[in-house]
């Protein structure tokens, strides 16, 4: 039986930044929404009550805020990768799924968002 790994789950981040590919879209802030889904190994953290040995979930969101407010995106995918490369550099993480959404990204849908995973040596 496979062995089912621990998650680090943070939700709902919510941005003002700049995305899109529309030329209006460089010129206002739009609003992104932000899921993760962290792998990493839980048992250190919780057998010593140490915050040293657990991914330190405010470093994650500290990360991927500088990223998404230090440039502009064209593409929600772009944004995706790039919030994986910067969650998996972080020591502890052995892969990351990230959903942006877009919720102004179409006038007929409630949202449009991508959702991807990475692993950590091996994307």
């Amino acid at each position: 039986m496979p062995i089912t790994p621990d998650l680090l789950l943070i939700e709902g981040l919510r941005f003002q930044c700049t995305i899109g590919v529309h030329e209006w879209e460089a010129l206002v802030e739009q609003e992104v929404f932000v899921d993760l889904k962290i792998e990493t190994d839980t048992r250190a953290a919780a057998g010593s009550d140490d915050l040293s040995k657990a991914v330190n979930y405010s470093e994650v969101v500290a990360a991927i805020q500088k990223l998404i407010s230090g440039r502009p995106f064209k593409l929600i995918e772009t944004m995706s990768e790039k919030i994986a490369q910067v969650v998996l550099d972080i020591e502890g993480v052995n892969a990351a799924t990230v959903k942006v959404s877009k919720p102004s990204a179409s006038k007929i849908a409630r949202n449009v968002a991508i959702e991807i995973t990475r692993h950590r040596g091996t994307d």
